[in-house]
């Protein structure tokens, strides 16, 4: 199934960017295109969220053993005319985790915040005309708000069963990889690891199955992640420096981290970190 077809603003966005790009916070219309920004940013994110639901609830539509708990639900409006209806939908954080569960099993569930540092920073805009996010939030909302989109349209428009259950496995995968092993770290006071050490031999032994099975090709943009080379790591490290396994394990989350936000670090952006990823 295609992805939601949905106006992601784009165009405006990168327009802005580089406007902004070529200016300090001292020119007169620096602010201005913060707000525009703002704005624009809110809405592609909303315009997302409005599509998505309505999607849904029309899908719902047409499975009768909802009818009983749908029938009273203003989205039927929507459905019925979706040009001509009006639907602010609520995005964020918790109100996702009820609507949409499934985001809790992400891998990034506690990077996501900056979604509600933007719609704070559109509703106070929206209602007494002060925008009191910087642009380093806006910016660190936008790559948040892309990185929402890809997994809920991946999760409940575009996957099979079977591709949703290997990204489930994958990212629990992950979660009891990373867990595991840095909490083992914390209690090593040793420079080196045991020469009998196999506390993380589980994990690679997943990562082979998982690998063989073909769980880990339910998406393209993750190839790289998955190659051997990045988890080898954790089948010989006996007896060898800790430093070494902990440096490899940190180029492991900053390689998931890349795959997933398309930066290194969301929280100190400028705006040809994100014209860079547009273009």
């Amino acid at each position: 199934m295609k992805n939601l077809d949905y106006k992601d603003n784009e165009l405006e966005i990168k327009f802005l960017l580089k406007l902004l790009n070529n200016l300090s916070p001292t020119d007169d219309t620096y602010q201005y295109l913060m707000n525009e920004l703002l704005i624009y940013v809110y809405t592609s994110y909303e315009n997302f969220l409005k599509k998505i639901l309505v999607f849904l609830f029309a899908d719902a539509k047409q499975n009768f053993k909802y009818n009983p708990f749908l029938i009273e639900h203003n989205l039927w409006g929507i459905v019925n005319n979706e040009e001509k209806k009006f639907m602010v939908p609520k995005g964020k954080i918790e109100d996702l985790k009820v609507n949409f569960p499934l985001i809790k099993e992400s891998y990034f569930i506690d990077e996501l915040s900056a979604i509600d540092t933007l719609i704070l920073a559109r509703n106070s805009f929206a209602h007494t005309g002060q925008n009191n996010a910087t642009l380093e939030q806006i910016l660190n909302a936008y790559l948040t708000s892309k990185y929402i989109i890809k997994y809920l349209d991946f999760c409940y428009v575009t996957s099979t069963d079977i591709e949703r259950s290997n990204l489930q496995s994958t990212q629990l995968f992950l979660k009891n990889l990373v867990n595991h092993t840095e909490g083992c770290i914390k209690s090593i006071k040793e420079d080196n690891f045991s020469p009998n050490m196999k506390a993380f031999d589980c994990h690679y032994k997943k990562y082979i199955s998982f690998k063989n099975s073909g769980i880990f090709d339910f998406n393209s943009d993750l190839s790289d992640l998955f190659l051997e080379e990045n988890f080898i790591f954790l089948s010989n490290y006996a007896g060898k420096p800790v430093g070494t396994f902990v440096g490899k394990l940190d180029s492991l989350k900053s390689l998931l981290y890349l795959k997933a936000f398309k930066v290194n670090d969301k929280d100190n952006l400028k705006p040809r970190d994100i014209l860079v990823i547009l273009d």
